[in-house]
């Protein structure tokens, strides 16, 4: 009674990163027929969510096997709305306050594997986010032989951690969408009319 069974976390710690903690709770009771208050859901969501990121042991040394022949991996940071109300407030519904911060993500595959793994900070700058990276890439299996195809929209920051962290075994390539907007946008200097 007034517990939520680790099957039922399960469920709605999946709902709850995906969606508001009240569509969450009409989720669980359409498909399920099981009441939640929406207050429930939040803590059981956040709770999983803070025992992730204790628990988060990032990779630090590539595996001396030959690991897999090809990864491929991905970085970007964008801003992200964080909202936090005032803790002294007796209503926590007013006083909010909205600040953006940058939340740099990366993700990690083998080619031709459709298993992805993620990987992403808010702290810690772009080394910590190039830690997440490597971590990501030990997980797809990175190993001594493997070739790491680092792809992005340009932004030094990426190029410079695929480098620091991927060594000589790794090559980063500007993609298609962000290439042609910086040939478009040189194109004007570099015509003859």
């Amino acid at each position: 009674c007034r517990g939520v069974s680790a099957p039922l976390q399960r469920v709605v710690t999946d709902f709850g990163a995906d969606h508001p903690f009240r569509q969450v709770s009409e989720k669980l009771q359409e498909h399920y027929g099981i009441s939640l208050p929406p207050e429930t859901i939040r803590q059981t969501t956040e709770r999983h969510g803070r025992l992730m990121l204790d628990n988060t042991v990032l990779e630090t040394a590539r595996s001396e096997s030959p690991g897999k022949a090809c990864v491929l991996v991905e970085m970007d940071g964008g801003m992200v709305p964080i909202v936090t109300s005032a803790p002294e407030a007796a209503d926590r519904r007013k006083g909010k306050t909205l600040n953006w911060q940058e939340l740099k993500l990366c993700i990690a595959r083998e080619l031709g594997s459709t298993r992805r793994f993620y990987g992403g900070t808010f702290s810690g700058g772009t080394e910590q986010a190039g830690q997440h990276l490597y971590h990501c890439a030990c997980q797809a299996g990175f190993g001594r032989a493997t070739d790491i195809h680092g792809v992005g929209d340009g932004a030094v920051w990426i190029a410079d951690q695929i480098e620091h962290c991927f060594g000589s075994q790794g090559a980063y390539l500007v993609d298609f969408y962000h290439l042609s907007e910086y040939l478009a946008e040189a194109a004007a200097s570099c015509s003859s009319d």
